[in-house]
């Protein structure tokens, strides 16, 4: 009996993970990011690596792991995030929801796509 106790807490712990990381959040739009600049804050939640080499002008740059030691810093209104991936858009936005922030939309920019050119999508003097 506590064996099988045991292996559903471990199998809630795996669900509740699983769930936070890759299960789409919903009520955020995919938007293009010149769309965004002069109406609403944008975070830049990629990597330093990657938004060091790509910046967005205007653009307020905290990776996904530094959320919630910077949190104060963010304004808040309503954001636009800009990330990576879709795993980085899903904790990301409920990450920021959990602290009360409305984020209204995203912008995946992958650096790795040889089809887009980065520096054009790239806000200037957001």
């Amino acid at each position: 009996m506590i064996f099988l106790i045991i292996i559903a807490a471990i199998v809630v712990v795996l669900l509740s993970l699983t769930y936070k990381r890759y299960y789409p959040v919903s009520d955020v739009d995919s938007v293009l990011i010149e769309d965004v600049c002069d109406k609403i804050n944008v975070i830049d939640i990629r990597d330093y690596n990657i938004s060091y080499n790509h910046p967005i002008d205007g653009s307020m740059n905290i990776p996904v792991a530094y959320l919630k030691r910077f949190i104060n810093e963010i304004p808040n209104n309503d954001l636009h995030i800009v990330v990576s991936n879709l795993l980085e858009r899903n904790v990301g936005v409920r990450l920021l929801r959990q602290f009360g922030y409305n984020v209204i939309g995203y912008t995946i920019l992958d650096p790795k796509e040889k089809n887009k050119d980065i520096r054009s999508l790239c806000c200037k003097g957001g």
